[in-house]
């Protein structure tokens, strides 16, 4: 189970609630996202526990976060 909260970044335009998909590689599902039409907004970055974070928008507008370990490529 993951889950997180924080203050609302300053390039969000309005506090949400953001859901997170747990993946196995972060990079690769990045590649993903773009291959499928979709954009990465913010990330990867890495966060506490050693697992990396990206915010993502698919191709209808659904914001949605990917939650991995970085495994090289």
């Amino acid at each position: 189970m993951i889950g997180a909260v924080m203050k609302r970044l300053p390039m969000t335009p309005r506090a949400m609630w953001t859901y997170d998909i747990g993946v196995d590689d972060i990079d690769r599902a990045v590649r993903a996202v773009r291959d499928g039409g979709g954009s990465i907004e913010h990330g990867p970055d890495q966060i506490p526990g050693g697992e990396f974070s990206a915010t993502g928008t698919d191709p209808q507008g659904v914001v949605f976060g990917i939650v991995g370990q970085r495994k090289g490529g």
